[in-house]
């Protein structure tokens, strides 16, 4: 984390703009955490959950569980501009954009605003919060699923 960030805190304030839904291709890696809040949320069993809106992808060491994406890359929950699932969103959503590789350098972080207008606006976000931030990043980091899908529990 850069100095300014970790001495003095950033100003962040989500815009609602979906920037960060949208535009690009991605992952959204989920965390057993992740799985179990929008299945609740969802009322969905892992099964039919995994079933609608995600996908496997080999990764190094295995293979984790992303949410799909629809068409021009928009998140599956992404609907009117708004998160569908905003209450349950994963981990990886709600830490942007308190991110290892956004807060690296201050370079980094004034190139993601650059397309991030939320970025540099609103109340300082103190650097005990974003330091939560990135540790939930971490240790909430995406799951990795062990043999193929008819064996796969939560």
């Amino acid at each position: 984390m850069f100095d300014v960030a970790h001495r003095c805190g950033l100003r962040f304030e989500c815009a609602q703009c979906s920037f960060c839904c949208t535009g690009s291709p991605g992952r959204v890696w989920l965390s057993h955490a992740d799985i179990e809040g929008l299945c609740a949320f969802l009322g969905l069993a892992f099964d039919d959950f995994a079933e609608r809106y995600c996908v496997f992808v080999e990764v190094e060491g295995g293979r984790a569980l992303s949410l799909i994406e629809k068409k021009g890359y928009d998140c599956v929950f992404l609907e009117n501009g708004k998160c569908s699932a905003y209450r349950a969103r994963p981990i990886q959503c709600r830490t942007y954009p308190f991110w290892e590789e956004i807060l690296k350098s201050e370079k980094s972080w004034n190139e993601e605003a650059a397309y991030c207008p939320g970025i540099g606006k609103g109340a300082i976000v103190p650097p005990e919060r974003i330091i939560e931030s990135l540790i939930l990043a971490r240790t909430n980091a995406r799951r990795l699923f062990p043999g193929t899908e008819e064996n796969i529990k939560v």
